[in-house]
C-alpha cells in the first residue's frame, strides 16, 4: 500500500511538471500537493527566461521584479515592505551603486531624514534572510548588487 502511494505521488509530480492541469489522484496529503505545486511554479519562473521581470541570480535564486519577491529553492523568502523596496531598487539598477542618501530618498521620501545606521540595519536583516550575500557594500558610500549581464 505504501509503495502504491509513493508511486502515485511521483506520478502526480511528473504530471505537474508536464504542466497537465486537470489531473487528480486519490488522496494525497496537502503538504505533498502544495510542495508539488510550489515546485512547478518555481520551475516555470526559473525556466521562463523570456519574462523580463525575472532575474535569475543563480541556479537556486530568482528575483521577481513584478511581484517584488525573492525565491530560493522553490520557496518565497518572506520580506518586509522596506526590504522588498530596497531589493527592487537595487535589481532595477544592477551594478549601479546607490548612496545612503539616495537610498533614503527612494525608500522613505524627501520629507524624512534617515540615518545611515537605519539603512545598515535594514541590509543586515536582509542579509540574514537571503541565501548568500548578493548585496555588495561600497565602503563609505552605499550599496549595490553586482551581477554578470548577458
Amino acid at each position: 500500500m505504501r509503495d502504491k502511494i509513493r508511486s502515485q505521488d511521483i506520478h502526480l509530480v511528473n504530471m505537474l511538471k508536464e504542466e497537465l492541469q486537470e489531473y487528480i489522484t486519490q488522496p494525497i496529503p496537502n503538504e505533498k500537493f502544495e510542495a508539488a505545486v510550489s515546485s512547478l511554479i518555481y520551475q516555470i519562473r526559473k525556466t521562463s527566461r523570456k519574462a523580463e521581470h525575472l532575474v535569475l541570480i543563480d541556479e537556486d535564486s530568482v528575483w521577481d521584479k513584478k511581484h517584488m519577491t525573492f525565491l530560493y529553492k522553490e520557496k518565497e523568502i518572506v520580506l518586509t515592505k522596506k526590504e522588498r523596496e530596497f531589493l527592487s531598487l537595487l535589481f532595477k539598477n544592477v551594478n549601479q551603486g546607490f548612496s545612503y542618501h539616495a537610498i533614503s530618498l527612494k525608500l522613505w521620501g524627501d520629507g524624512y531624514i534617515i540615518k545611515q545606521d537605519r539603512i545598515k540595519t535594514l541590509v543586515k536583516q536582509l542579509r540574514k534572510k537571503l541565501p548568500r550575500n548578493i548585496i555588495k557594500n561600497i565602503f563609505g558610500f552605499g550599496y549595490k548588487i553586482e551581477m554578470q549581464t548577458k
